[in-house]
């Protein structure tokens, strides 16, 4: 089995098995609308924030029912040869603009 075709690894050892394997994953440049907050205390008058357009690329790691997960870094362990994961954003499908595939880097 290629490191490529092995169990996902994360960050704090936690395995999960895939039916696919990372070489069969997408990559994907999502477009998505994110929460802006006012970091100010008490005011007075108008708020004047807005939601902000994000762009994030990774590999599209998941599809749920109510959202996506997207893995944005992605290595092989020294000793093992194990796909380790981080940088990991789930995104609620109803903030997500577009999603585009992207050529596989090589």
């Amino acid at each position: 089995m290629t490191p490529e075709q092995q169990p996902i690894k994360s960050s704090t050892g936690n395995r999960k098995k895939r039916k696919t394997a990372l070489s069969d994953l997408k990559w994907v440049a999502v477009k998505w609308v994110d929460v802006v907050e006012d970091v100010a205390a008490w005011q007075h008058g108008e708020p004047d924030v807005e939601p902000v357009e994000v762009l994030t690329v990774g590999i599209l790691y998941s599809k749920k029912k109510d959202h996506i997960v997207v893995i944005r870094d992605l290595y092989a362990e020294q000793d093992s040869g194990d796909p380790v994961t981080g940088g990991r954003i789930a995104i609620p499908k109803g903030m997500i603009v577009s999603l585009k595939e992207l050529k596989k880097p090589e």
